[in-house]
């Protein structure tokens, strides 16, 4: 129950800088943000096909929601992936009680 309530938290924080910070492309973002819950280690090309939009879009969105704490660029320079890293280590944290 804890890990529910902390994934709500999280999932409440982000929908709250996308709805502060990026109105414009709200429709996508929201979307990426639900897929992200399914899928939390995504690369632009799986972007691409699940918004139905080109690569500079996906990149578009995900640079933002990198400058918004919400992904993290993994280090690899080909084929990056993007974490969706405080969900990933709610998942991974141990609740007790």
């Amino acid at each position: 129950m804890k890990r529910a309530w902390a994934i709500d938290g999280l999932l409440e924080e982000c929908t709250g800088k996308i709805e502060t910070n990026l109105q414009r492309i709200r429709k996508n973002a929201t979307v990426l943000l639900d897929q992200l819950c399914h899928t939390p280690v995504m690369r632009i090309s799986d972007i691409v096909e699940l918004i139905g939009g080109v690569y500079n879009t996906a990149q578009k969105l995900v640079n933002a929601f990198v400058k918004l704490g919400i992904l993290e660029q993994s280090e690899q320079q080909r084929n990056k992936t993007y974490r969706f890293r405080k969900y990933l280590d709610i998942l991974e944290k141990e609740f007790t009680g």
